[in-house]
This record gives structure tokens, C-alpha cells and sequence, in this order.
């Protein structure tokens, strides 16, 4: 399934999309950590909405997230999409350690052999729930697929 035939789906509920690339030679360089995490500071406005991570090389769609969850008054939760793109991702199962996203993105472009991860952003206009928009490309990937994108493991 192509991206933009998945974002169709949320035109309504979203502001204009950005994109940028994490390449692989990233992870050869000292300080990766910390340049990956520059880069997110860098290139992800410190707002709530959706993200997906396509293959760099083949554009096949591999993970879709959200940042931003609403509490009971009406407030969101001050976790952005940049702040979830620096955060931890659970604990790994083999070592039982949080694993940060950082080293989840160089696990899996070693894993899956790409040159690149795409990590395309669309923050939510205003009054519009990520959790919603989220589900919204969630459902479209499965009634086109009948799967859930490879690194989303349940939803």
C-alpha cells in the first residue's frame, strides 16, 4: 500500500505533511544517539498528531503512531510527536531494557536491510484526536492489507 493512498484518508483532520530521512550511515558515526535525536529536534515541530515510518528504498509502509492523548478535561497530554520520536519504545524482550527509538530505527534498518527509514509527520488540526486519526490509517492499511503494518504489533 502507498502512502499517499493512505493519507487521502485524513486530509480532513490534518495539517500539511513533512518528511525527512534517516539514513543508515547515521549509525556508523560516533555521537549517533545523539545526532539522531538533534535531527528529530531539527526536522519534528513539538506538536501532537500522526507518523509513519516507510522503508527509504521500497516506500512500503512500516509503522503507524500517534502523539498526543487527551485527558478527561479536554487537555492533551504535553507528549508531542517529537517528544514520542525521542522517547523510549517498551522494554526489548531479549534484554528486558527500554529500548529508545533511536536504537529501534538502527535495529530495524539493519534488520530489514534498507538504506533509509522516511519518517512522515502530520500533525492534527485543531480540536482533531491523533488516537482517531491514527485509527483512521490503522483501518485503511488493514481493509487494504489485512495486516497491521510490519512493526505495529497489535492495535
Amino acid at each position: 500500500m502507498k502512502l499517499e493512498t493512505l493519507t487521502t484518508q485524513i486530509h480532513e483532520l490534518t495539517q500539511t505533511g513533512y518528511q525527512f530521512k534517516i539514513h543508515e550511515n547515521l549509525f556508523t558515526t560516533p555521537n549517533w544517539k545523539k545526532e539522531f535525536n538533534n535531527r528529530i529536534r531539527q526536522n519534528v515541530r513539538d506538536e501532537i498528531g500522526i507518523y509513519i515510518w516507510t522503508n527509504g528504498d521500497t516506500s512500503e509502509i512500516l509503522y503507524i503512531g500517534m502523539a498526543g492523548k487527551l485527558h478527561q478535561n479536554g487537555d492533551f497530554a504535553n507528549h508531542t510527536v517529537q517528544k514520542r520520536l525521542l522517547a523510549s519504545r517498551g522494554k526489548d524482550s531479549t534484554t528486558g531494557k527500554y529500548i529508545q527509538t533511536n536504537e529501534y530505527i538502527k535495529q530495524t534498518i539493519s534488520n530489514i536491510k534498507c538504506s533509509s527509514i522516511d519518517i512522515h509527520v502530520f500533525h492534527t488540526k485543531p480540536n482533531q484526536l491523533p488516537g482517531y486519526v491514527e485509527a483512521v490509517l490503522i483501518n485503511a492499511y488493514f481493509q487494504a492489507t489485512k495486516t497491521l503494518p510490519p512493526l505495529n504489533t497489535a492495535f
